[in-house]
């Protein structure tokens, strides 16, 4: 868990955002429902893990929704560095 604080930390500390690697798609519902309320929010890979920190960022904070093992681009993960 210390890779996805350590990304936490980054969005928090970033000038901008969304960074360039960054992903703007709907989270993940966790029990799969079709029919569930989907959010769309900003995800963040992170760094050499199957894992995934979901936000929405604001003038004044970086709001953490999610973290997930799923990738907001399917079958990609292997391929992203971020």
């Amino acid at each position: 868990m210390r890779d996805a604080g350590r990304t936490i930390d980054a969005l928090g500390a970033a000038s901008v955002l969304p960074g360039a690697g960054d992903v703007y798609t709907f989270v993940p519902d966790p029990d799969g429902r079709p029919e569930a309320v989907r959010l769309l929010a900003h995800a963040r890979r992170v760094r050499l893990r199957n894992l995934w920190v979901w936000y929405w960022p604001t003038d004044d904070e970086v709001q953490v929704v999610d973290l997930t093992d799923e990738s907001p681009v399917p079958g990609s993960w292997d391929t992203w560095d971020g």
